[in-house]
């Protein structure tokens, strides 16, 4: 796999730039959109991923190291659909809770086994039915294996809204993959819990 340090980039191309369009070239599920001003509104670079024929796509991003972040790249994807069911939640690392302080609105939710309850905690508007998103076969184990992920779902005028994030501090083409295989997963969960219903292509406005 390619790491960042070994990206035919540019002297003066962020790495997060450089990583995304290496993505595009590595995987055939996503075109990259360069950065763009459009009226008042700047949208950054982003690759918009193909997740399913059934899901549409979303928006995937990648943002540099910074001293606050602790040096580590954020990988985030974002994905909007008409909700069927008013399912909230955000799920956190266990050792970096701070997402939930912006949920006062959502009540605790244990996790559903104790693997995932080392090193995650919940809050979520329906506490049972993301207990049972979070028991989906695949999910579970990838957020086992991957503890610094953040998700949350939020729904607003009638938009419901997934962000599926992750911090690496070696960040390549594959750690960006490994973001959308679980943004793929959440929605087959959600899915499972008839949550999901049709895409809302926010691009066609602002790309």
């Amino acid at each position: 796999m390619t790491r960042t340090n070994q990206l035919n980039k540019s002297w003066w191309q962020l790495k997060s730039t450089a990583l995304l369009k290496e993505y595009e070239k590595s995987y055939n599920d996503g075109t990259f959109v360069p950065a763009k001003l459009h009226g008042w509104k700047y949208k950054g670079h982003h690759v918009r991923i193909k997740l399913g024929q059934h899901y549409g796509t979303g928006e995937l991003t990648v943002t540099d190291p910074t001293n606050e972040t602790g040096n580590t790249f954020g990988i985030t994807i974002k994905y909007s659909y008409r909700p069927r069911r008013k399912l909230e939640f955000a799920v956190a690392p266990a050792k970096n809770p701070m997402l939930l302080l912006f949920t006062k609105h959502l009540r605790e939710t244990a996790m559903p086994n104790s693997a995932m309850s080392k090193n995650y905690v919940a809050k979520a508007s329906h506490p049972s039915l993301l207990r049972s998103t979070l028991k989906h076969e695949g999910l579970s184990e990838w957020l086992e294996l991957h503890p610094e992920v953040q998700l949350r779902l939020r729904v607003k005028n009638g938009v419901a809204t997934l962000c599926c994030a992750n911090r690496v501090k070696e960040a390549d083409a594959h750690s960006l993959q490994e973001v959308v295989k679980l943004t793929k997963l959440v929605l087959n969960a959600l899915e499972e819990q008839s949550a999901v219903g049709e895409p809302i292509h926010t691009h066609r406005s602002h790309d």
